[in-house]
């Protein structure tokens, strides 16, 4: 005997595939995934750059008490030739060593330090600000513009106020 098929059987069988709805359901659903996701990276690499910076600062600081104990004074200003006065110091430069390459570089024949946004770090010394150096127990002070790339005190970062 042949099995007989009935048409009432074929009618309810669902077409493989999504359905339109389905499928909008769910590049919604990966579109809010990635959304949050990018939110994380960002924070992360905000996060990042934020902590390569202190890390930054804190080397300067030593670099300059190197320097500072084998000249008895701190590097010249301006910043260009305190970063060079630093690379080519052998005590100083052992405190530099484990700064990335991206922190410092050589341009024109001065070596200039980089915050981790790529803008060149303020030096600030005695000559430059004796009020601000006198605060900071007579040490110079490195400064970064921040995010915004501008001197303006709105996420500006300092070594004299690094945090603990």
């Amino acid at each position: 005997m042949a099995a007989i098929a009935l048409p009432h059987a074929a009618s309810t069988r669902r077409p493989a595939g999504l359905t339109l709805v389905e499928l909008a359901i769910s590049v919604l659903l990966l579109g809010l995934v990635l959304f949050i996701v990018a939110g994380q990276v960002k924070g992360i690499r905000r996060q990042a750059k934020r902590n390569l910076l202190y890390r930054t600062l804190t080397s300067l600081e030593q670099a300059g008490e190197a320097y500072h104990r084998v000249h008895e004074s701190y590097p010249p200003a301006p910043a260009d030739r305190a970063g060079t006065a630093l690379a080519e110091d052998a005590a100083a430069a052992e405190a530099l060593a484990p700064l990335p390459a991206t922190v410092l570089r050589q341009h024109k024949g001065q070596w200039v330090l980089l915050d981790p946004w790529g803008e060149p770090l303020r030096y600030v010394n005695a000559q430059v600000d004796p009020v601000r150096v006198a605060a900071n127990g007579d040490r110079p002070i490195w400064e970064s513009a921040g995010p915004n790339r501008t001197f303006d005190k709105i996420d500006d970062y300092r070594s004299d106020e690094l945090p603990p």
